[in-house]
Parts: structure tokens; C-alpha cells; sequence
């Protein structure tokens, strides 16, 4: 019985996830569905936010839960949570080895040099290094920033442009393939 209950912890908490954003802070725990973990309209903006000026670099930090050898991709939207815009707005992106599952992961990040009180920075864990990427790959967190003055705007629909994480499974599969021709 005890054995049960601690296993049923375990795997009901964060611990269980894939990936969980640290800093800045996640909107939430979830992390399955894109854009930023819940899916579609369930991904809005929260009251938790961070600000930073515009064009800061910043360091973002992150715990590898469960070890994946694959990617990580920071993007970056100035007015919500959509699939294009993290796709065409690419911060950073670096592999993840194998054998860094337990493990913080740090990273400098340049913030774009515009304002805003809508921004989000998405991290995306893609669990493979093949130039196919399926939907089942992938682990989105989002944290809720803003660039600059202002105060934030919470509650903003997202919009996830068709199936989760269709957009980012594209954008992905064509940047892969062309890092590996250039």
C-alpha cells in the first residue's frame, strides 16, 4: 500500500513531466499540447508574468525531467501564443544529448528589441533527431513576459493555426533539414 501511494505521487507531480520551464516562470505544468501545453484556447496568458527591457539577454533555465537526445528551441511571440510566430521567431536552439535527463539547462537568450505587454517565450523539447518530426515528439511551456513598460495583458486567446503543434512540427522539419545541407 505504501509503495502505491508514493508511485501514484510521483507520477501525478511535475517530476513526471518531460520538461519544466524554471525561469522565466511556466504558465503551468502542462506540456503536451502546442502552443504552450494545454492546447488551442486552453493556452492563455495567466496573471504570472516577468518583465524585461527590450533587447535584454537573459538567462533562461530549465529541468530535463525524463532524458530525451533531441532539441531544444526557444521562440518567441510579441502579441500572444501562435504556432507562426514562434516558428519564424527562433532565439535559440541547441541538441539535447542523451544522458542529460535530471539535469537544469541553462541558456543565453537576446530578447527582440520591440515592446510589448502580450509577449511569450515558448520553450519546445523535440524528442528526436530525425528529420521527421511527429506531434508526439514534442514538449511546449510558455512563460508570460513583457518587453519594456506597461503592465500585462492577461486572458489573451492563443491561436494555434490547426492541429497542436502542426506548424511547429513543420517549421521544425524544414529547419532540419536544411542546418544539415548548410
Amino acid at each position: 500500500m505504501r509503495i502505491a501511494v508514493v508511485m501514484l505521487a510521483l507520477f501525478a507531480s511535475p517530476l513526471a513531466a518531460h520538461v519544466l520551464l524554471d525561469e522565466p516562470a511556466r504558465r503551468y505544468d502542462d506540456m503536451k499540447d502546442g502552443p504552450c501545453g494545454r492546447g488551442g484556447a486552453n493556452d492563455g496568458r495567466t496573471s504570472r508574468f516577468k518583465r524585461y527591457a527590450a533587447g535584454e539577454t537573459i538567462t533562461m533555465r530549465w529541468t530535463e525531467t525524463i532524458d530525451h537526445e533531441g532539441s531544444w528551441v526557444v521562440g518567441f511571440d510579441n502579441d500572444g501564443a501562435d504556432e507562426d510566430d514562434f516558428a519564424s521567431t527562433i532565439l535559440y536552439e541547441a541538441p539535447d544529448p542523451r544522458g542529460t535527463g535530471g539535469e537544469q539547462v541553462t541558456a543565453e537568450v537576446t530578447l527582440p528589441d520591440v515592446e510589448c505587454t502580450n509577449c511569450t517565450l515558448r520553450l519546445l523539447q523535440v524528442m528526436t533527431t530525425s528529420d521527421v518530426v511527429r506531434p508526439q515528439d514534442l514538449y511546449f511551456q510558455c512563460a508570460d513576459i513583457v518587453l519594456g513598460e506597461g503592465e500585462s495583458s492577461p486572458g489573451v486567446t492563443c491561436q494555434a493555426g490547426g492541429a497542436p503543434g502542426a506548424m511547429a512540427v513543420l517549421a521544425l522539419a524544414l529547419r532540419r533539414r536544411r542546418l544539415r545541407r548548410g
